[in-house]
């Protein structure tokens, strides 16, 4: 079955199984070493190219999310509180009342690391000009269609490496890496933080 792609042209269905198998390939180390339970994927926001997601959710101590952020030609991993044993409807890296923390693993490691590890693929905000937005969003389409498997391999061996205490239960940096995110993308606005 084909499904038209949100570049305009045909991709086949099984290109998202292939994510997920993928992803419960690179991460199975949250089932075997961290007793995390696989709770499969969705797509959500496909009535909107630009914001069309494939999600696969692990629940354990917490929740983590790894997105592939196809309009946006994107990947992340996200750790979120979790609400009655499952991932909340409403998640938050800005701190809003009313909803769950959450964290981007990017966010996490960049603060830890003082900013000497950062994300893989070219980072866009929006106090950046329209040409070098473009500039980078066509390097980060470069970079996954070349190496989709690598980057995603690179983000597992990531939240091994980096995030144990997190994958545990510790959440004590929550707080602190909701901080440090919104102040990055100059997000108050958003958020509660002053």
């Amino acid at each position: 079955m084909l499904e038209k792609s949100l570049l305009g042209t045909k991709m086949k269905k099984n290109k998202f199984d292939k994510f997920e198998n993928k992803v419960k390939q690179l991460f199975k180390y949250l089932e075997t070493e961290f007793f995390y339970s696989f709770e499969g994927g969705c797509k959500k926001n496909f009535h909107y190219p630009m914001d069309a997601i494939v999600t696969v959710c692990y629940i354990g101590e917490l929740g983590v999310l790894i997105n592939w952020h196809i309009g946006e030609n994107w990947i992340s991993v996200d750790l979120c509180e979790l609400e009655d044993g499952k991932i909340p409807k409403k998640i938050s890296f800005y701190g809003n009342e009313g909803y769950a923390k959450a964290i981007t693993l990017d966010s996490y490691i960049e603060y830890k690391t003082n900013g000497k590890v950062i994300s893989p693929l070219p980072e866009i905000s929006e106090d950046m000009s329209v040409n070098e937005m473009s500039i980078r969003a066509e390097k980060r389409k470069e970079i996954l269609e070349s190496d989709f498997d690598s980057i995603l391999e690179l983000y597992s061996n990531r939240l091994k490496e980096y995030a144990k205490d997190i994958l545990n239960g510790n959440t004590d940096d929550f707080q602190q890496i909701i901080d440090y995110h919104t102040t990055k993308w100059n997000y108050k606005r958003f958020s509660n933080v002053k």
